[in-house]
């Protein structure tokens, strides 16, 4: 499972505490179902920010080797470096120099990398620390020695291809050219019609497109000022022409030369000969399966995040022999590790047996839908966010202890179980989403005693240890006592809690960990139900119910586990 995924040098945010959370409760998921976990931490800790970390390491601190800074803020020295680098050539320059020096592994510099990395790994363990989180970091450094040979795998195979000195790797599937649509069209003509080279924003059009074009009367006028027609209403010069913006309209008006039509236009053919991807009876042709390609090698050699993810599924899957690899990270990047996955399935690294899956996560905003913000208007560090909810339980926990409802717990009591409640709530208010959706954090609703709420499910489990405390059943008096559901409301808490299993082997299988909040939520409403008709200490039923009560017990403590919750016995 890979998630949480920090960038060493910048501080965790909302993001990193969604992938953190749903991460951890998949692992967990995982290993109650007796799998073998790897708690995957891709970390970001290479790439050319370090070259402007460790030059501004080396004018601030410049015995930093024999001295090693305490640099207790690594964010705002992050800051500082970016400022200096934006704004002084010279600086940029040697910046740029000290990535070469570490991409060479020069001692200095993978002493000054390492240093950096060890800072931000401090700040990160506070984190996890507090959410009781375990991982093992597999950064892209990790990845970076196999890096060359997986390309090398990709090349043998046929996969990679050069492009504007780039290697690119275009996954293709095979379709007959009589049932291509616009949705095609459009990954055909940014690969083969219209590109767009590096450093210029005016698109260079095939010499074949701009003759298929003026023939059907889509593009009129005299050279440097043709008019190209979008739509019925819609036309702009063609120096104009915005691929993103355009192209999809452009698929559309062309229509009329590849949909239900005898003959694709033969200019259009040719290009589609040439370039290798239309069968000799001309009636399947390999169309992109994505509108854009994965960039395994920059122009100038350099590596790129797509090249290391390539080089992180061949270690996965061939190397640590993974059965299931899932990614958990913003929906957004869902696409960029379905174009990773196509090409591992391509080369054989997926498959008979061996499978992927992407839990994405929608984003967290303020309750007014704006970016999470502090008192002071800035943007709310995790840290932090967490130390609130906490403090929050604390205040309440204290409050209580001076009222009529006071339970007689010591300083350090509170001080534990405003943890449990704090953390547990933060985590439960971001599982019983829908992970795939936005939502609003809210202190006030995470933290309600009433509803599907963390507290609410913390003080019900603890209801029932005080009922079994106040029984005072001695444990081998119970083991002797037999189960006998009498009435409608014992029934359906017993049916209910049997569905335990069901919803374990739905969530393993679509990892969406609503499925356990709702359930648990389920289950303490026919807890209340049971205690509003059925007396449990001193009825006739008393052993029978005790029974009914542990088995919900013990329900609801294994399902708050899986979600990375700590129970308490008393609250």
């Amino acid at each position: 499972v890979d998630f949480s995924s920090p960038n060493i040098a910048k501080e965790m945010h909302v993001g990193h505490l969604r992938s953190t959370i749903i991460g951890d409760s998949i692992s967990r998921l995982f290993e109650f179902c007796g799998h073998e976990v790897h708690r995957i931490n891709h970390v970001g800790d290479w790439g050319t920010q370090f070259g402007m970390l460790i030059m501004y390491l080396r004018e601030s601190f410049p015995d930093f080797l024999s001295n090693p800074p305490a640099i207790s803020d690594l964010v705002e020295f992050y800051k500082a470096a970016k400022k200096r680098f934006d704004e002084d050539q010279a600086f940029k320059d040697a910046a740029r120099l000290e990535v070469v020096r570490l991409q060479a592994l020069e001692e200095d510099n993978i002493k000054a990398w390492t240093r950096l990395c060890d800072i931000s790994r401090a700040e990160f363990e506070q984190i996890y620390s507090r959410l009781n989180i375990r991982l093992e970091e597999r950064g892209e450094s990790f990845y970076n020695p196999f890096i060359p040979g997986t390309l090398e795998l990709l090349e043998k195979a046929g996969l990679t291809q050069m492009s504007d000195g780039a290697e690119i790797i275009v996954s293709k599937e095979e379709k007959a050219v009589a049932a291509l649509d616009a949705k095609d069209f459009v990954k055909l003509l940014s690969n083969h019609f219209v590109q767009t080279k590096r450093g210029s924003e005016v698109p260079e059009f095939n010499p074949n497109l701009i003759a298929a074009l003026k023939k059907a009367s889509i593009l009129t006028g005299d050279e440097g000022a043709e008019v190209l027609k979008l739509g019925k209403a819609e036309s702009k010069p063609l120096a104009k022409f915005d691929v993103q913006k355009d192209i999809d309209k452009l698929a559309k008006v062309m229509e009329p030369l590849y949909v239900k039509v005898k003959e694709v236009e033969p200019l259009l053919l040719e290009v589609f000969e040439a370039a290798g991807i239309l069968s000799a009876d001309k009636k399947t042709i390999k169309v992109p399966r994505f509108g854009f390609p994965l960039i395994v090698r920059k122009s100038d050699g350099g590596y790129t995040y797509d090249t290391t993810d390539m080089a992180a599924m061949w270690h996965r899957f061939i190397k640590d022999d993974f059965a299931r690899v899932v990614y958990v990270t913003d929906v957004g990047q869902y696409e960029h590790f379905r174009m990773c996955a196509q090409s591992a399935t391509e080369m054989g690294w997926i498959g008979n047996g061996k499978t992927w899956d992407h839990a994405g996560f929608g984003l967290v905003s303020g309750e007014d839908g704006k970016k999470l913000k502090s008192r002071s208007g800035e943007t709310v560090k995790l840290r932090e966010l967490l130390d609130e909810a906490v403090d929050r339980c604390a205040a309440t926990l204290k409050e209580r202890e001076q009222g009529d409802q006071k339970q007689g717990h010591t300083e350090e009591e509170i001080a534990v179980l405003s943890k449990k409640i704090g953390y547990g709530a933060v985590k439960y208010f971001d599982l019983k989403q829908s992970r795939t959706t936005d939502y609003g954090f809210s202190y006030d609703k995470m933290l309600d005693t009433n509803g599907n709420t963390a507290v609410y499910m913390l003080y019900s489990y603890a209801r029932i240890r005080s009922i079994q405390r106040k029984a005072a059943v001695p444990a081998e008096e119970l083991a002797t006592a037999t189960v006998s559901l009498e009435t409608e409301k014992e029934k359906a808490l017993a049916l209910c809690a049997l569905r335990f299993q069901s919803v374990i082997i739905k969530t393993a299988e679509d990892l969406f960990l609503n499925h356990i909040t709702d359930f648990v939520y389920e289950l303490t409403g026919k807890l209340s139900e049971f205690y509003g008709e059925c007396r449990v200490i001193g009825a006739p039923q008393q052993n029978s119910r005790l029974l009914l009560l542990q088995v919900v017990a013990e329900t609801m403590k294994t399902c708050l586990s899986l979600l990375g919750i700590e129970v308490a016995d008393r609250l």
